[in-house]
């Protein structure tokens, strides 16, 4: 089985969403804005204090 995710991370916080048309948004509000320059593959995890909510890998980061 294959399954396809989606995920935006920016200032106004993470959204993230799955092929099975689960929906999966949290919205922050902190006002720590800061840059987050990428040039190279990542993996990356999206967790509360808790528990592991979402991970996943970007592999080619657009420049």
């Amino acid at each position: 089985a294959i399954q396809k995710a989606f995920i935006e991370v920016n200032e106004e916080g993470a959204e993230a969403a799955a092929a099975n048309a689960f929906i999966l948004t949290d919205r922050c509000c902190s006002d720590d804005i800061f840059e987050f320059d990428v040039n190279r593959p990542f993996y990356f995890n999206l967790r509360t204090n808790e528990h592991l909510l979402f991970s996943g890998i970007c592999i080619q980061p657009e420049i």
